[in-house]
């Protein structure tokens, strides 16, 4: 649909028609409802940010056992959040999170599958790269290096694979603070 279209329909419909089409839309839909949830509330963001924390670490811990988790889905969760709140810190927050429940499920299921180990070096590149990006560089690096240290007796080479993500997303500012 064309927005021109959806700006025309929008138009003809009265405050009362309008109303009751966004009550409907946050009705049927989860994350529109959290969306303007949020509109109204803004001081409640964290509130969100820590459902879809939760979430997270269901897909790897339940309440009874050991989870099976869905990289799939988590990216979801961070794709759902994204359209939802704008705070980027938070959305950092959740993929680290990700990454740290990863390397807990590791110690205590030992998954032998490398799409596990490979997964979650994805997740830890890509928060990396979004640190990067967005310049948090300095409050991020002592909790990624520690990420990666935590691997370090590790086999499947997870502790060379997120060192050297590590290294390309942090090299001159570890040196840097290192001398310090």
């Amino acid at each position: 649909m064309k927005i021109a279209d959806f700006r025309k329909y929008l138009q003809s419909l009265s405050k009362e028609e309008m109303e009751a089409e966004l009550i409907n839309l946050a009705k049927s839909y989860k994350n529109v409802e959290e969306y303007f949830y949020l509109k109204v509330n803004p001081a409640n963001e964290e509130e969100i940010f820590l459902k879809y924390k939760e979430n997270i670490k269901n897909q790897f811990f339940t309440k009874k056992s050991y989870g099976i988790p869905n990289f799939k889905e988590i990216r979801e969760y961070y794709s759902e959040f994204k359209k939802v709140s704008k705070n980027t810190e938070y959305l950092i927050e959740l993929m680290i999170y990700t990454v740290e429940m990863g390397i807990k499920y590791l110690e205590e299921v030992q998954p032998l599958e490398d799409r596990f180990y490979e997964r979650v070096c994805k997740v830890f590149k890509d928060v990396t790269i979004l640190i990067n990006k967005n310049k948090y560089e300095e409050k991020y690096i002592n909790r990624c290096k520690k990420i990666v240290e935590s691997n370090y007796s590790r086999s499947y080479g997870l502790y060379d694979s997120m060192s050297d993500i590590f290294y390309d997303y942090f090299q001159l500012l570890d040196v840097f603070l290192y001398i310090l």
